[in-house]
């Protein structure tokens, strides 16, 4: 009765070939290609490495160093596979440094800052009232004395421009306006009412 016999060894392409050749002289071969390859097997050597089937010893050996003896027959291609997975143990990449907290606020976007505080409204002094302004007052007129009215009167009838029958026509207004008598009684001890009636003699 024939035997199944599975052996799993390490051989270089050149070996398997030949070794495929003769196993087909003896029955049917299966070949089963692709898939992801043999998976670590956890055990780790002296620098932490762990033991992967497609680049380290099946033995297990290691080397003086304590590292993993590596498989044999390797091509190019698969040393530089063996040294990029074998660097992501012996050289870690180094952890990301953390941010330094931002302490100037020129550095922290604007719609992030915090609002600067409002400074207090100091309320202002009340503007006091304007002053009243000052009545306007009219101006003192010269004092006109008794004789010097009598000469003034003596002038406009006298004056061609004005002469008596317009002063006449004129001086029951004018006496009105002084506030004086109708017959000028007053005007001898009124200077007021003197100064006036002078005024309106000039306008004549």
């Amino acid at each position: 009765m024939p035997k199944i016999l599975t052996i799993t060894m390490e051989v270089n392409d050149a070996e398997f070939a030949a070794l495929l050749d003769r196993i087909k002289e003896r029955g049917a071969v299966e070949i089963v290609e692709g898939g992801e390859g043999p998976k670590p097997s956890g055990e780790t050597d002296a620098r932490g490495v762990i033991w992967d089937a497609r680049f380290h010893a099946s033995t297990k050996n290691t080397n003086q160093d304590g590292s993993w003896k590596a498989r044999r027959g390797m091509s190019d291609a698969e040393k530089s596979d063996a040294e990029a997975y074998e660097s992501a143990f012996t050289n870690p990449a180094p952890a990301a440094a953390e941010p330094e907290p931002v302490t100037d606020d020129s550095q922290i976007p604007a719609f992030l800052q915090k609002p600067a505080a409002a400074a207090p409204v100091v309320p202002s002094a009340p503007t006091p009232p304007a002053a009243p302004a000052a009545p306007v007052v009219a101006p003192t007129p010269a004092p006109v004395t008794y004789d010097a009215l009598i000469a003034k009167f003596t002038a406009v009838q006298a004056d061609p421009k004005v002469g008596s029958e317009k002063l006449m026509a004129n001086l029951a207004r004018i006496y009105e306006a002084a506030g004086c008598s109708a017959d000028g009684s007053s005007l001898q001890t009124n200077e007021t009412q003197r100064a006036v009636v002078m005024a309106e003699l000039e306008k004549l």
